[in-house]
């Protein structure tokens, strides 16, 4: 039953029953996760690599610990997903298995449980340091009782089962990952600089897009895109990829495609442009495809293109794509690998790179990179790839840069 359970519909009797049960299957408890950084990193990993399950946090012998003398340090359920993301750092686990954590108030007492969601992985085998591989393996206790422990990979089989899920799953990762521009974002730029029309303007959907798969997800993902609070995401980061421009409303658009959702926002995006004259557009769909894109709405008489530089456009274009695609992979929990695509369409006509004492016209672009979910505080991966593309960029408009 746990196994199919989402994290969001966990009750107080489904968790009952999970203090019922340790060390089997699909339940595992911990007493702490700093002092049992390890054990946890351990045990997700398990989870992971064979059917997934739950990892209750602050339970010893089936009892909430927390204002015990031995008992865990509670933190507040957005916490407890950085700790995580710490304990897995720290024991070098490659790739982060795909969970979702939280804190969940227990019994009369209101005794706090961490609570962690490992879900069964497909970009496997998820390897800690010292290349040590574990899944879920029978053993004994000491009253003889069949248990479920964390343990190593014993045969040759078993491990190159799960290489060749991983396989699989990356593969499929990539197959929704357009090559070219996402269309979502040429689409959008399309429509909405038609809605807000000018006079002796005409729009040629010069644009930049990303996209950003996650390795796993399916159907929890697929979930999720369909959901109110997916709304709101998109939602949110459409404003903020418009630069907090609240003079347009936002548009709700659904192509034909099955459970797709693209919000788009009419917005001003280059100087000397009329007001509503391109537009940026954020997209989630039920394949588990993030788009996010800014759609640049060129007119006729055309002026001089805009200039700017490779830095800036880093600042202004490729940062701000990015985080608006993480951020919505980061608020639906798609913890783990991420796919991430960048396209560049017809920018030539109202854009022009100034640096290294030149002006280069840019052109198409498809280069692609990789992250894992949840991002650190600092952000400091997403800058990382900010950083490459910008490199990348140059390079394909001549400037002899290289990768930082």
């Amino acid at each position: 039953m746990v196994r199919n359970l989402a994290l969001a519909d966990l009750t107080d009797d489904d968790l009952r029953a999970m203090l019922d049960e340790n060390e089997t299957l699909l339940v595992e408890h911990k007493s702490n996760i700093g002092a049992e950084a390890f054990q946890v990193a351990k045990t997700m990993c398990s989870f992971a690599n064979t059917l997934g399950g739950w990892l209750l946090i602050g339970v010893t012998n089936g009892t909430p610990n927390a204002r015990t003398a031995d008992g865990w340090d509670p933190v507040a359920p957005h916490e407890l997903t950085d700790r995580v993301r710490e304990a897995l750092a720290t024991n070098k686990v490659d790739p982060i298995p795909p969970f979702a954590a939280t804190v969940r108030d227990y019994g009369p007492s209101l005794q706090p449980v961490g609570v962690i969601r490992v879900y069964e992985s497909v970009d496997t085998p998820h390897v800690m340091r010292n290349g040590q591989v574990f899944v879920r393996s029978v053993a004994q206790d000491k009253d003889a009782r069949k248990v479920y422990v964390a343990g190593g990979v014993e045969t040759q089989a078993v491990l190159l089962d799960l290489a060749d899920r991983g396989r699989t799953g990356i593969e499929h990762a990539r197959q929704r990952l357009d090559p070219l521009l996402t269309p979502l974002a040429r689409w959008g730029a399309r429509i909405e600089t038609q809605r807000g029309a000018h006079p002796g303007w005409q729009v040629i959907n010069a644009c930049v897009g990303v996209r950003a798969v996650p390795v796993g997800g399916g159907a929890r993902f697929a979930d999720w895109a369909v959901s109110q609070r997916a709304l709101e995401t998109v939602k949110a980061a459409a404003r903020r990829l418009a630069r907090g421009d609240d003079e347009h409303p936002l548009h709700d658009v659904t192509p034909h495609a099955s459970g797709l959702m693209a919000i788009a926002l009419s917005t001003r995006l280059l100087e000397g442009a009329p007001q509503g004259s391109g537009s940026v557009t954020v997209a989630a769909d039920a394949a588990g495809v993030v788009s996010a894109g800014i759609g640049f709405g060129v007119i006729e008489p055309r002026p001089d293109p805009a200039v700017r530089t490779l830095n800036g456009f880093r600042d202004e274009v490729l940062l701000p794509l990015i985080e608006a695609a993480v951020t919505v992979l980061e608020e639906a929990e798609m913890y783990g690998r991420v796919l991430l695509e960048l396209g560049v369409g017809r920018l030539e006509d109202v854009l022009i790179l100034d640096d290294e004492g030149g002006r280069k016209q840019l052109g198409p672009v498809p280069v692609g990179g990789e992250l894992t979910l949840p991002v650190a505080p600092d952000r400091s991966e997403v800058r990382a790839l900010a950083d490459r593309w910008r490199s990348d960029v140059g390079r394909a408009a001549g400037y002899l840069t290289l990768r930082p």
